[in-house]
């Protein structure tokens, strides 16, 4: 037999880990590029829904520009930037959660080598 059962459970692992690493990794490349493609959105109905030159000439104070007809775009903007905070927000936590969990289960494997 070429290995023994220990060095089948640590190979096992090892390909366990390297398979997550994997998954996070295309994780992040994928939220990166749906965060470039929402910023990209964003811009671009910024620019469409609303009228930039009307806006910043008159003679505003403080929020008083958003009872103006060109505000719909800025309003949508901070709600959809809401959303996008929350969604990104939410997926921090899972992200933390899932490492913290990985370094319990190697605490716990080095743990039970050490034994």
């Amino acid at each position: 037999m070429k290995y023994d059962l220990e060095e089948a459970v640590r190979e096992i692992l090892k390909r366990k880990d390297a398979f997550l690493i994997r998954r996070v990794k295309k994780t992040i490349r994928s939220l990166s590029y749906a965060s470039a493609a929402i910023t990209a959105m964003l811009v671009a109905v910024v620019v469409r829904l609303t009228d930039m030159g009307n806006a910043w000439t008159d003679q505003s104070v403080y929020g008083a520009f958003l009872l103006s007809k060109e505000a719909g775009g800025y309003v949508l903007i901070g709600v959809l930037a809401f959303a996008l905070g929350i969604v990104f927000t939410l997926l921090c936590m899972q992200s933390r959660k899932l490492k913290m969990q990985k370094e319990v289960a190697n605490k716990k494997h080095e743990m039970e080598e050490g034994q």
